[in-house]
Parts: C-alpha cells; sequence; structure tokens
C-alpha cells in the first residue's frame, strides 16, 4: 500500500548581519537525532512552500520573512 505524499521544505534563514540559522534536532527524533540541519517543515495541505515559509516565520520563529529564491522541490512516494 502506498502512503499519501507528505511534501516537507528546509529552507535558509539569513539575517541582516548574514548569519544563518541552523537547528540542532531533538535527541528523542528517531532519525539523525542530535544533528545541526536546517529548519525543515511539512507543507500543509493545498499549501505552497513560499506559503509554508511564511507561516512557520510568523508562528514558529517569530520572524517575519520572504521567499526570495525556490532553489529545487522534489517528491517522493514513499511505499508501506
Amino acid at each position: 500500500m502506498t502512503k499519501p505524499i507528505k511534501h516537507a521544505i528546509s529552507v535558509v534563514i539569513r539575517n541582516s548581519q548574514g548569519q544563518t540559522l541552523f537547528a540542532l534536532r531533538s535527541p528523542k527524533k528517531k532519525n539523525f537525532p542530535l544533528i545541526w540541519s536546517l529548519p525543515s517543515f511539512w507543507v500543509a495541505d493545498s499549501e505552497t512552500p513560499e506559503a509554508t515559509i511564511a507561516r512557520i516565520g510568523a508562528h514558529k520563529l517569530g520572524v517575519k520573512g520572504e521567499c526570495t529564491r525556490l532553489y529545487s522541490e522534489y517528491l517522493d512516494k514513499v511505499k508501506g
């Protein structure tokens, strides 16, 4: 059985001084615990990656931002 496609994004967030935000994964995560990575988020149904960035920036990170460039997009079906 094929599971529904989940769409996730990783974002590069830079401040006005050119510093980049990285996130430390929780030690409770099954995959790659305690690894530094770019912030990653699930895209909600019927939401664009740009809308996800705006939503997450405001609600999760407390920052206002915009998507200035979409580098690439990759979708993969996950089999159960």
